[in-house]
């Protein structure tokens, strides 16, 4: 059992355990001021739909997963947390789910896995290697359900930067912030962390590193402050 500030995360049956890398993304993704849903894609333990509830008092939240075990404990961290009424879970394959309306963020950490042997574990291998849910049909499912001025959100290895941005202008959606996450200050960055939205305009780049000599950076502390205890 993971204990945050203000909810708990039990993963027991997710293939990919929870990570810094979600906990980042979750903190750092802009919420448009006029958001009023979200999905939450390939959702796993729930992590990035419970970060966003507990950031927008205003946000219905959806989670999306595929795994059967992953949803259990979705499911059960959902339930136990303060915004079970805006949090709801739904199972299947992402890409058959159809919103009722246009949606005003979409926010995903897919598997990117692509080679190499396939993971001991039947779960861990569903949860690592690409296969349905992935950054390109991430990029297309949001480019047909984002709303007007909606936003897509994501974190993929950094070597992956240069195809996700062209797939992403390829379905006209355009980076508008950016972020390097680096392993520790002055190492070259591990995940990239990306946001689109239909319209175009200036992109902000940063560099956020997660330690230095000292232990966790200042950067990074801040960014998490809402949430690590």
């Amino acid at each position: 059992m993971f204990r945050f500030k203000q909810f708990e995360i039990d993963d027991r049956n997710c293939g990919m355990k929870l990570g810094t890398d979600s906990v980042a993304l979750g903190a750092w993704t802009e919420i448009p001021s006029d958001a009023r849903t979200a999905l939450d894609v390939g959702a796993g333990s729930g992590i990035l739909s419970l970060m966003l509830a507990q950031r927008s008092a205003r946000l219905a939240v959806t989670a999306l997963e595929y795994d059967s075990g992953a949803g259990t404990d979705c499911r059960k961290n959902l339930e136990a947390s303060p915004w079970a009424s805006r949090l709801n879970l739904v199972e299947g394959d992402f890409r058959m789910h159809c919103p009722e309306r246009p949606v005003d963020l979409i926010i995903s950490n897919p598997p990117y896995f692509t080679g190499g042997p396939e993971a001991p574990l039947k779960e861990r291998a569903l949860a690592r290697h690409e296969g349905g849910l992935n950054y390109f049909s991430l990029v297309e499912y949001s480019a047909r359900w984002l709303s007007a001025e909606g936003t897509l959100s994501m974190i993929l290895p950094a070597e992956k930067y240069d195809d996700a941005l062209f797939r992403a202008e390829m379905a006209r959606l355009k980076l508008r912030r950016l972020a390097w996450l680096e392993p520790s200050a002055g190492k070259a960055p591990i995940r990239v962390m990306m946001q689109f939205y239909r319209t175009d305009g200036h992109c902000a780049v940063e560099s956020v590193a997660i330690r230095d000599n000292a232990g966790i950076t200042p950067l990074f502390s801040k960014l998490t402050a809402d949430f690590y205890l």
